[in-house]
């Protein structure tokens, strides 16, 4: 279905996105850091079990999320996936 910009939603490439009206490719990558309202929606982790992960220590602070400049917590994929796979690096 077109929306209102006359593009088919519905046709979205995740890595590449052309609007019509442009006649070039714009590549995109993913972010090594994502908020965790965005880990939530990739991973189905709610940001209530990530707070739980980072208070009781199973999350370490630079192996699996960073806390921004303006102090957000920002999860790295990196080492989330680390975790997942057991690789995690002793502290």
């Amino acid at each position: 279905m077109a929306n209102s910009f006359g593009w088919n939603a519905g046709s979205y490439v995740a890595d590449v996105f052309k609007p019509p009206h442009f006649s070039t490719s714009i590549p995109l990558a993913p972010a090594r850091y994502v908020r965790t309202s965005v880990f939530e929606a990739v991973t189905g982790y709610s940001v209530k079990a990530l707070e739980e992960k980072i208070r009781t220590g199973v999350w370490i602070e630079g192996h699996e999320y960073r806390r921004a400049p303006d102090g957000h917590i920002l999860i790295d994929l990196e080492g989330y996936a680390k975790w997942v796979e057991g690789q995690r690096r002793a502290v």
